[in-house]
């Protein structure tokens, strides 16, 4: 099976061993969807990523904020989710990283209160995406020797990091969880 250009037809591929062996042309806005059978569907009030693809999409614990990355426009979107019912999606912000790093980044994850972290390169970055202003945007963490796999927040707000730490006098390695409160005391979390 493959899908074509067209928008409005999904084109199937039949078998040759079927009894027929053309494509059928099926008109999706002709189809009946059973409004139950739909979770949500989530439409965007802008086009994001100047118009590059979205390589993922991670939405908070109690769903209401939503990022999206794209690889190719070094950019994360920030989408708040407040009014399901609307179904569209409401442009917050966005962040630009360093483009060095676009192929890099191995897990991103996002809180309620709109706290973005992604892992990149072996370090962890953590960013307010409420705070406008760029010197205090980043949130360092208590603890940070570290090399972080895996990284999200809880419903309880809190954050949670899977890492392994190096020893340094015997450099033997251990895999740790980490659980941060983020309750943020000095652009930090403990």
């Amino acid at each position: 099976h493959f899908f074509n250009d067209d928008a409005n037809k999904i084109e199937i591929e039949v078998d040759k061993n079927d009894d027929k062996n053309d494509a059928d042309q099926i008109d999706v806005d002709k189809i009946d969807v059973d409004q139950n059978d739909v979770d949500k569907i989530f439409t965007f009030d802008d086009e994001p990523h100047n118009g590059k693809p979205i390589t993922t999409i991670e939405i908070s614990p109690n769903e209401k904020y939503l990022i999206t990355y794209s690889n190719e426009d070094c950019s994360i979107v920030g989408w708040n989710v407040k009014d399901i019912d609307k179904i569209k999606l409401k442009f917050h912000q966005i962040f630009y990283f360093n483009a060095d790093n676009k192929y890099n980044t191995k897990c991103l994850c996002v809180s309620d209160d709109k706290k973005l972290a992604y892992i990149y390169d072996s370090k962890i970055t953590i960013i307010d995406m409420n705070n406008k202003d760029k010197k205090d945007k980043k949130i360092a963490l208590s603890f940070d020797r570290n090399v972080p796999y895996y990284c999200t927040f809880n419903l309880k707000g809190e954050f949670i990091l899977n890492s392994r730490v190096i020893e340094s006098n015997s450099n033997e390695k251990h895999n740790i969880i980490w659980i941060y409160s983020t309750q943020t005391k000095n652009n930090k979390w403990e």
